[in-house]
């Protein structure tokens, strides 16, 4: 349905009738029963303050003079903020309020798409992401998603513009994340052009801090709750052969498929959105019977060795129609992340995020432990552990906290376009190589042939058009870096392996936080999918 003819929907909703309304606190009774965990003071308070949001949202009056203020959710992992916002979101769309609750990830590909329609429909014009917010809070005059952590400048910005016209048209936001408000952003580049968001986010939202007594994800482990299995030790890796993921007996068993249940293998092309599809060579159907109308029911299983996964062009858009498509997803080969690897492994994380969100069952083999599978770039930026849960919360006390810079630089080298260029000042973890690439000083140690050279030429690719030899190997320019210069060159084109991420700033104790976050977040989901213990010796 067009977002214009959702509108009235969407209005009306401020005054259901005949809907059910029961309390949080009683859903969540009815969950703590239904599941056995314990139930926690921290948690009954934030849902005491989702019930007053709930409560204000769904009065009868939708035109109060001031719109509710909505709730940010910020702790360690396993606090139970996940299972705060689900109950939120159930509740209130029970009561015929619309409400969308995504990801994050799943948020921002949403907003792209609709940005895209939208293009498509009133053509090229200024404004785009705020009428786009406009009609977002018309359709859902309350957005719920989880997770929320920003690294991308790109991302940045986009949540600049559209929250700032979401709020003011009128919407509420709930959301979750491991991060303080305050921090959010905290590693980016160019953090002062996102600075206006958290302005607005302070206007519109009060803040929670989830404080729990218990690891909730270490508990559903306990009690048998699984979301998947992660093997790595060789007596417990799987002989699958190419025709049939049969060898996991406890695959069967977590997508409830009956013994001797067939299963026909074919490549599919599944839709990924933007007009592209994710080819699955390797796709598994299971029937499981039939529904009251006589047709098939069916499970899929699709299987990808690490490298098509997520060292090809791939994100979030086919990892969430990956696991639209499917029930479980295996995954071979995952490697022990080398310090050079950190656009895939990045890539990893935020698939075993939407695939967790998504509640779709995973199979991960690896060649190392999930503590150890990203312990380069702990290396890297931390010098030797991930920082504990408590500090992806709060920035620690000795560290003061730096002041927004606006300040951008010419370098006297690079930018082949002959177009003014944005420069960043260089990290301490970067150095010159001989052959003009940047490198880390932790690669630096190992590495005798890219040793940092006091003097070094830095080559960059053309930039400018494509018919002017955009990214022409053969088309380049170089100039001379003196080792202590302190600032360097970042485009659309870039320099000679220059990262994004090595760009960006780790110089307190918080911004090494926020990069981490990502990895220690799935390095806990993969650890706690290690409990698990699949048959392989099923014939």
């Amino acid at each position: 349905m067009a977002l214009s003819s959702m509108a009235g929907l969407a209005r009306r909703s401020f005054a259901p009738l005949g809907l059910r309304r029961f309390s949080l606190l009683a859903a969540y009774e009815s969950k703590i029963r239904a599941e056995g965990f314990l139930p926690d003071a921290c948690q009954t308070k934030c849902l005491n303050r989702l019930e007053e949001l709930k409560a204000a949202l769904l009065k009868p009056d939708s035109k109060a003079a001031t719109t509710p203020r909505g709730l940010y959710m910020y702790g360690g992992v396993g606090t139970g903020k996940t299972m705060m916002l689900d109950l939120f979101h159930q509740e209130v769309t029970a009561a015929g309020l619309s409400c969308e609750r995504q990801h994050f990830h799943e948020f921002l590909q949403a907003m792209h798409r609709r940005l895209h329609l939208l293009r498509k429909r009133v053509g090229p014009q200024q404004g785009l992401l705020a009428r786009l917010a406009e009609e977002y809070k018309e359709e859902f005059p309350v957005l719920a998603f989880d997770e929320a952590h920003v690294l991308n400048v790109g991302d940045a910005l986009m949540l600049r513009a559209f929250f700032e016209a979401y709020f003011k048209a009128g919407g509420v936001m709930v959301a979750t994340s491991n991060v303080a408000p305050d921090d959010l952003y905290a590693s980016g580049i160019n953090r002062e052009v996102f600075l206006p968001f958290l302005d607005a986010l302070k206007d519109r939202c009060d803040f929670f801090e989830m404080q729990g007594r218990h690891d909730y994800r270490g508990r559903a482990v306990e009690a048998g709750r699984f979301r998947g299995t992660y093997l790595w030790q060789d007596g417990d890796m799987p002989a699958i052969g190419a025709s049939s993921p049969d060898g996991f007996r406890g695959l069967r068993e977590a997508l409830s498929l009956p013994e001797g249940s067939s299963c026909v293998q074919e490549t599919v092309d599944v839709d990924v959105g933007f007009g592209r599809t994710l080819r699955c060579e390797k796709t598994w159907t299971y029937t499981t019977g039939c529904d009251a109308t006589g047709l098939p029911e069916t499970q899929r299983v699709v299987q990808f060795d690490f490298d098509e996964l997520c060292r090809t062009a791939t994100g979030p858009s086919e990892w969430v129609g990956l696991a639209e498509f499917s029930d479980a997803i295996v995954v071979t080969g995952v490697p022990h992340f080398a310090v050079h690897d950190e656009d895939c492994a990045r890539r990893f994380t935020t698939f075993v995020d939407i695939v967790y969100d998504k509640q779709r069952f995973l199979v991960v083999t690896a060649d190392v432990s999930p503590e150890r599978i990203f312990s380069k770039f702990v290396e890297k930026y931390a010098g030797d552990e991930l920082p504990s849960p408590s500090s992806a919360t709060r920035p620690p006390a000795k560290t003061a906290p730096e002041e927004p810079t606006r300040q951008m630089k010419m370098p006297a080298h690079g930018l082949g376009s002959g177009r003014h260029g944005v420069v960043f000042q260089r990290p301490k973890q970067l150095q010159y190589g001989a052959s003009g690439a940047y490198i880390t000083t932790a690669s630096a140690a190992t590495d005798e042939e890219e040793a940092p050279v006091p003097h070094a030429v830095s080559t960059t690719r053309t930039g400018g058009m494509a018919n002017r030899g955009s990214g022409d190997l053969d088309k380049v320019m170089t100039g001379i870096v003196m080792e202590d210069t302190e600032w360097v060159e970042w485009s659309a084109t870039g320099l000679l392996d220059a990262s994004l991420f090595d760009l960006s700033p780790v110089t307190t104790d918080t911004q090494v936080t926020d990069k981490l976050l990502p990895f220690r977040r799935c390095a806990s989901r993969l650890f706690q999918m290690q409990s698990r213990k699949l048959d392989l010796n099923e014939a």
